[in-house]
């Protein structure tokens, strides 16, 4: 399988996990952290991302992992904001 960038292989990691491992996964991991290497199509749990990403590791040193939190949409929700408050009125400034 060759994989060329980011998004190829979070579907491929995803596929894997819908296909093999999500049923079993929301019964008995809801709420924690799975890494799935899409060349070997194997899972790793964890309680933490961490965790589950040092489990994968252990076994597979050079794998090609994907990070999911079960039951959720995404591993973690970002953001970022590029403005700042002034201190004295809280008014937002370019």
């Amino acid at each position: 399988m060759k994989l060329g960038n980011l998004t190829e292989i979070a579907q491929a990691a995803e596929g894997v996990y819908s296909e093999h491992f999500q049923d079993e996964a929301e019964k008995h991991h809801k709420g924690e952290f799975v890494v799935i290497e899409v060349h070997t199509k194997k899972a790793y749990f964890g309680t933490r991302p961490i965790e589950a990403h040092l489990n994968a590791r252990k076994e597979n040193p050079n794998g090609l992992f994907h990070l999911i939190k079960v039951g959720q949409p995404a591993a973690f929700k970002l953001s970022h904001v590029n403005q700042r408050c002034q201190s004295d009125d809280r008014s937002v400034r370019p």
